[in-house]
């Protein structure tokens, strides 16, 4: 049990979370879990957390989600394109642990999840972009692509 001394009466009680606006953001990778199992044990994912480095959402924080095992292949799919898009931002192509991603800036595009099942509205990341610079986005069976700093590393969604 911990010993306070705290007098709620002297402090403001919080408003609750609020989404971040629709936007552009430069941010860093703050922290990265270890490979999390998911609740119905069918995979694992890594939990990132993005923190605002300038501007009005300064020190605000964003969560996402990869879903690296999986038994959906898409889902799979999907967090790997994110985590390659998210290496090629802050230029580390082969990590062997999420720890190299920390603290290298680069900007995110951030947009509004719907709620359901039960749960509120959720910022997701849309857009992975470098911060500056020039970097060769080649695949191996792509085509070569070398973006200017404005130049989006797109999330590709399941459709597409």
């Amino acid at each position: 049990m911990a010993i306070l001394d705290f007098d709620a009466g002297n402090v403001s009680p919080s408003q609750g979370f609020t989404l971040l606006p629709i936007g552009d953001y430069p941010v860093v990778i703050s922290e990265s879990s270890d490979s999390i199992k998911n609740s119905k044990g069918t995979g694992e994912y890594i939990k990132l957390t993005y923190v605002v480095l300038e501007g009005e959402y300064k020190g605000r924080k964003i969560w996402e989600n990869l879903s690296l095992v999986h038994e959906n292949p898409i889902t799979v799919k999907i967090a790997r394109q994110s985590l390659s898009a998210i290496c090629r931002c802050v230029g580390v192509m082969h990590p062997q642990d999420t720890a190299e991603l920390h603290n290298i800036p680069f900007r995110i595009s951030v947009g509004i999840n719907p709620g359901n099942n039960g749960f509120k509205e959720s910022n997701g990341i849309l857009e992975y972009m470098p911060m500056q610079g020039d970097m060769d986005l080649s695949v191996s069976g792509r085509e070569t692509q070398t973006p200017t700093a404005n130049t989006p590393v797109k999330k590709k969604q399941p459709w597409e």
